[in-house]
């Protein structure tokens, strides 16, 4: 790659500028299905940071990593960040990914979309976990449903199929507290 002469490099569809180390998301707007691709398409001026560090965080004492999960009638989703603090005290968050899943056609009550979002969640820290080099200190789970929590802290009920395999999930990967 010729870096001294362009100011961003492209490859599927994302656009790379050298020069702020970030990734670009340019398009033009038009009129586009509500879907994933589609919204992607119309988002103009989006910037990622390619590096989860910034390069002036020299000594990191703590790295954390946050997965928030949560969900609609139209469908769920979760996020994960990594959480740097440095020796001075200062805070710095990086998107590390994100996955989202349309309700499914059958309809599904929300409390079970909000625990598919966790048990998302919670194979979010498994993929990030395998794929990251950075050491982590702590993680944390965070969701809105308390119905999503009592499932998560029961341990004398059992729960049919659907509910026990997403507890099970999760309990894996995290522990309840409230």
């Amino acid at each position: 790659m010729d870096f001294e002469n362009t100011l961003a490099q492209h490859a599927l569809g994302v656009e790379w500028n050298v020069q702020t180390d970030r990734f670009q998301i340019g398009a033009f707007r038009k009129s586009k299905p509500v879907t994933r691709r589609g919204i992607l398409s119309v988002l103009t001026g989006v910037t990622i940071d390619r590096c989860y560090r910034p390069s002036n965080f020299e000594n990191v004492e703590s790295v954390q990593i946050h997965h928030f999960a949560d969900a609609s009638e139209k469908g769920y989703g979760a996020v994960s960040y990594f959480r740097f603090v440095d020796a001075a005290g200062t805070k710095h968050c990086s998107f590390i990914m994100g996955k989202s899943r349309l309700a499914p056609v059958k309809a599904v009550t929300i409390p079970r979309l909000e625990l598919m979002a966790a048990a998302l969640a919670a194979s979010l820290d498994q993929k990030t976990k395998e794929e990251s080099k950075i050491p982590v200190h702590n993680t944390l789970f965070w969701t809105d449903s308390m119905v999503v929590l009592r499932y998560i802290q029961n341990e004398s009920k059992r729960f049919k199929a659907f509910v026990a395999n997403r507890v099970s999930v999760i309990q894996k990967s995290s522990s309840p507290s409230p």
